[in-house]
């Protein structure tokens, strides 16, 4: 049986308030979390992390937005 792995991000604008909330839900599920840590990403790491909507309308807003506060 192969191992599964899945990266959540949380947005800023829910670290706060719903946090603790989301990662209740998730354990309620049966997900097993494995690892946890709050950074804040440099406009830099957003861009790469998102490099993939480079051209799109709402890249800019998506890297400020992420970069904003911690995730």
């Amino acid at each position: 049986m192969a191992i599964e792995r899945t990266l959540s991000i949380l947005k800023p604008d829910v670290v706060p308030n719903k946090m603790g909330d989301i990662v209740q839900h998730l354990t309620n599920a049966g997900l097993r979390i494995v690892g946890m840590k709050m950074v804040r990403l440099s406009k830099a790491l957003a861009q790469g992390f998102y490099h993939i909507h480079k051209e799109r309308p709402f890249f800019d807003g998506l890297v400020h937005f992420m970069s904003s506060g911690p995730v």
